[in-house]
């Protein structure tokens, strides 16, 4: 009788193990699915707020258009090149070129008209494709 107590009691101690040891499997599987779940969710809002800035920026060509126009045109001979939406510095960034005795390409954020940086043309080409490419995510190429 003594025997049968044991086995019982080891019969019951190693279900109970099993069955936690199921129980704990899938809590950590259910875990992992909800970690899964909140990173495409987390991937889903970046990519609808990238394409969000992304149209926020295109909304400031025309207007920088038009004043680049209305700025003394004989003097700079500047034109409107591209404007895109750079996630390094978070912001919308321009680029127009002028024909002054050569050609020059400035970038500028649209948002603070502030210049970032010029290009002469055609020694710094290589820097100039380097620095849309970097700037814009790789999503413009020359």
């Amino acid at each position: 009788m003594n025997k049968d107590k044991i086995v019982l009691s080891i019969a019951i101690l190693l279900a109970s193990i099993i069955l936690g040891g199921f129980y704990y499997a899938s809590q950590v599987n259910k875990q992992k699915s909800i970690e899964r779940q909140q990173t495409i969710k987390i991937e889903e809002d970046k990519k609808a707020d990238y394409f969000k800035k992304k149209i926020e920026c295109e909304e400031y060509a025309e207007g920088i258009k038009k004043e680049i126009s209305e700025s003394m045109p004989f003097l700079s001979m500047e034109m409107f090149e591209m404007i895109f939406y750079s996630p390094k510095d978070d912001s919308c960034l321009y680029v127009t070129h002028r024909l002054t005795g050569g050609r020059e390409y400035f970038v500028y954020n649209a948002l603070t008209k502030n210049k970032i940086t010029s290009f002469q043309f055609p020694e710094q080409w290589e820097d100039y494709k380097k620095f849309i490419l970097e700037y814009s995510d790789g999503e413009i190429r020359l």
